[in-house]
């Protein structure tokens, strides 16, 4: 038996920019960090779109750079979810469908993945 970690990136689309900022200084930076000085090591990661937008509008556009570069080392596998981290019992399936293509679409523009990322994250 194979034993994978997740590792999941969300935080709310209106949340406070300084925990946003925050959380990008002492969590998501100094994970890029550790993946580019061991490329031995690979993880899969679930990063919603919508926390791409924000790391962007924050002024992180270098870290998603760095995620991407990892992802096109080989050491980052992304995943996808629904965009806004959609309760699934709660959303039809159009709606489903909609954030799951919205954040493959976020994933690809921030991240330059070339292509849909592997596997599902299925919130709450």
């Amino acid at each position: 038996m194979d034993w994978v970690n997740i590792l999941h990136a969300y935080q709310p689309p209106d949340w406070d920019p300084k925990i946003v900022d925050r959380v990008a200084h002492e969590s998501y930076g100094p994970l890029a960090a550790f993946l580019e000085a061991n490329a031995g090591v690979k993880v899969t990661l679930n990063l919603t779109g919508s926390l791409c937008e924000q790391l962007a509008a924050r002024g992180q556009r270098g870290l998603l750079r760095r995620f991407g570069g990892l992802a096109r080392r080989g050491q980052i596998e992304f995943m996808t979810t629904p965009k806004y981290h959609a309760l699934l019992p709660l959303v039809t399936p159009e709606e489903l469908g909609r954030q799951v293509a919205q954040n493959n679409e976020a994933l690809h523009a921030y991240l330059g993945l070339p292509d849909a990322p592997t596997g599902f994250f299925p919130p709450e």
